[in-house]
Parts: structure tokens; sequence; C-alpha cells
């Protein structure tokens, strides 16, 4: 945690599924609050053993503040060099209730996590099976595999990230990426490859357009694959292509807003991450 302003009095309501936090010499169990007054360029870290999780756990300041989690290794079944996983957490303002999960090329299959703020009745349909329903607890989550493409639609607004695994030879190894909801596509992308590694753009949209979308102004043909969900109210599809390093803009020519990924991995490295995302209530970008 990191704020924007100096004396920033934040407040971290404990979820711990097991054992405790240790802060100033004094022990805090699930449930218990930890506030702390942390200045600009300062930064207040929790962790705990890996056998724990702090999943749920809600965070409040008197002023902004940027939060990041993650694991230090994470589940070893599905991230074999147990690299860090870490990504930045949207406040609770900036969340969504419709989701289409992206295709992610070469990783064979993905775990998808939702997180709920308040208790939350959500649907999730993929290509292979019916619709499935759960209801989650406020704070709680609810973890499902993903391949090619699914469509996740909730009562309220809920956190969804996705964890791609490692590869079946056991290389590029699992990342964690955020995915934000159709209400926060845009029509229009300027994004930055980094250099060094086999990297991908994954593309969603609400309509079986595929072939008009403009790479730095020139036509991108879709891939060989499009993946394509089937809806009371429309289609769902998603399809990914190769991207080189340096920087680039996206745009579909109907001016239609779209979702868009950027990832890629080398050796046992891999990342992940949104492109851009409107910024929900606030008329404004990140």
């Amino acid at each position: 945690m990191s704020p924007t302003k100096s004396s920033t009095s934040v407040t971290v309501n404990l979820k711990i599924s097991l054992g405790f936090v240790k802060y100033n010499n004094k022990q805090f169990f699930n449930g218990d609050n930890i506030t702390v007054v942390i200045n600009k360029y300062e930064t207040f870290q929790i962790s705990l053993n890996a056998t724990s999780d702090l999943t749920g756990t809600m965070v409040t300041s008197s002023d902004p503040i940027a939060v990041v989690s993650g694991s230090k290794c994470g589940n070893t079944s599905y991230n074999i060099q147990c690299n860090p996983l870490i990504e930045m957490v949207l406040p609770i303002n900036q969340l969504d209730n419709a989701f289409i999960i992206p295709h992610i090329n070469v990783r064979p299959d993905s775990v998808v996590r939702l997180l709920s703020v308040t208790d939350t009745l959500v649907t999730i349909q993929t290509r292979y099976s019916s619709n499935v329903t759960r209801q989650i607890k406020g704070r709680h989550f609810y973890d499902f595999p993903h391949n090619e493409v699914s469509l996740v639609t909730a009562s309220s607004d809920i956190s969804v990230m996705i964890y791609p695994q490692t590869f079946s030879n056991e290389k590029g190894d699992a990342f964690m990426m955020t995915i934000p909801g159709i209400n926060q596509y845009l029509p229009y992308y300027h994004f930055v490859v980094p250099k060094g590694f086999q990297s991908f753009i994954s593309i969603t949209t609400r309509r079986s357009e595929f072939n008009d979308f403009l790479l730095d102004g020139l036509i991108v043909f879709s891939a060989d694959k499009v993946y394509t969900l089937v809806s009371d109210r429309t289609n769902y599809s998603s399809f990914t292509k190769p991207i080189s390093s340096g920087e680039h803009t996206l745009k579909h020519r109907s001016g239609m807003v779209f979702g868009l990924w950027v990832y890629g991995s080398v050796g046992y490295d891999a990342y992940g991450y949104p492109a851009r995302m409107y910024f929900r209530h606030q008329n404004k970008f990140i």
C-alpha cells in the first residue's frame, strides 16, 4: 500500500484463512483491524506464510492509495517455478458485474477467481458446459477452470482475476492478470509491449466483427480460431494475435468498444496486463 498524500490514515480489516499477522510486536487475527498512518512515497506491506491467505481483506483510507496484492509463490500445481504473482487491486467503486474472460494463447488452461464485496449470485457460461450459478458470500471467492472463452455475470459488482497456468513443458510460468468488465471497455488503446518476450494480445468483443481491427493503422485479420459464446442477449467472442515489442495503437473501424489484454513469456518468466480500461463513475481512463 502506498498513498498519494502524506499523513494518510489506512485501516486494514483482516480476512485470514489461517494464523495471524504480527505488527509492532502484536498479533492480529481474522477480523481484526490494523490502522497505520503512511506518508507520501512510503509503503506498508502485510504478508503471511505460504499456508495462509489474505484474500478478502478490506483496505480503506482517508486519501487515495495504491494497493498491490499477490503471492510470493502461488499454487505450485500451476506455478512450477514458484515465481511471484502480483497485480494492482482495483478499488471497489471500479468493479463491474459482467465479464468476458479472454482466450489466452499457448496456455492450455487457466484458473479464474471471482471475489465478491457483498453477498453475490454469479453465473458462469463456457463453450463446453451449461450455465453454472454460485452464491458467493461477501469478501469470499470462487475459482473455476477457464479454457478458450467464458462469460461471467453477477448480481453485484465483483473483482475478477485470471491465472494462466504453466506450459505443459513446464516453461512460461503462471502469471496473474486483472479482467476488467465489459462496461469498462474502450474504443481505442495505446499500449506498450516489453522487449525480450514472446508476446500476444487477446481481444474480446460483444459482437461478431473480427476483421476490421486496425493495429497501428493497418487492418488486423483475426486469428485462425475465434472462440464465440452465444448468450440470451448477444454473441461474445475472443481471439488472440502475436504482437511485436514496442509502442502500438488498436481500434475497430466501426468505433465499437472492446477489451484488450497484453501478455507474454520467455523461459520461465511471464507477464500480463489489461492494455487500458474505462475508469467507471469518474469519466476517466487508466
